[in-house]
Order: structure tokens, then C-alpha cells, then sequence
């Protein structure tokens, strides 16, 4: 024999089937909201880790004393003027300052009629 227990008995069986649905499913919301605290927790220590790893790196490098006494010339413009700089070179800022342009300047005599001729004999 089935029965009915919503019809003529007066109870609400759908508001108890969802209060029932509810209650059911709060361990699941409340455990649904630890896993997003923990995957944003995780997010925040994968951020720390490779904050960390930039960080070491870093701090490598400054282990290097080399890179610490290394001596560079640079100039602003290389094809105006270019520099290097020895291992020796003293430490400092140096500037280079151009007082007049250089000229072009040519050079001719009147030929030799031998071979055996002297050169720059003078006047």
C-alpha cells in the first residue's frame, strides 16, 4: 500500500525536503570554504617562494667580489668617441671635453726621377 504523506496529512513535505536538502549540505559549504582559504594560503606561498628564489639569486651574485672590482668605460655616443679600461685603470668618473676638430691634411712633392733619390733632405 504507498501513501502519500504531503496530501490531507497538512505537512510541508517540500520546506522539509529542503530544510533536510540544507542541513546536508552545510559540512560541504563549510568544507568547500576551508578549501579556498587553503588554495589561496598555497597561492600566497608559491608567490613567497619565488620572491625567496629571486632573492637568493641575488644575493649570489653579491657573493661574487669580481663583479664588485670590475672596471667599465662606456661613452654616450661610440661613434663620436669610444673608450676601454684597463685592469689597472683608477677608479672615477672622467669626462672629455673637445677643444677644436681635427683637419684633414694632404701632402704632395714633385715626383722623383729615381729610384735611388734621397727623401726628406730637407730645405
Amino acid at each position: 500500500m504507498l501513501s502519500s504523506p504531503g496530501i490531507g496529512s497538512g505537512l510541508d513535505v517540500n520546506s522539509i525536503v529542503s530544510q533536510l536538502m540544507a542541513a546536508e549540505s552545510r559540512p560541504l559549504a563549510a568544507l568547500n570554504r576551508k578549501e579556498a582559504t587553503y588554495q589561496i594560503k598555497l597561492s600566497a606561498y608559491g608567490n613567497l617562494k619565488g620572491a625567496l628564489a629571486s632573492f637568493q639569486s641575488a644575493a649570489r651574485n653579491l657573493n661574487d667580489s669580481a663583479k664588485f672590482q670590475k672596471i667599465n668605460a662606456t661613452s654616450a655616443d661610440t661613434t663620436l668617441f669610444s673608450a676601454t679600461a684597463e685592469k689597472t685603470a683608477a677608479l672615477g668618473s672622467y669626462s672629455v671635453e673637445v677643444k677644436q676638430l681635427a683637419a684633414s691634411q694632404k701632402l704632395a712633392s714633385k715626383g722623383f726621377t729615381n729610384t735611388t733619390d734621397a727623401v726628406g733632405t730637407g730645405m
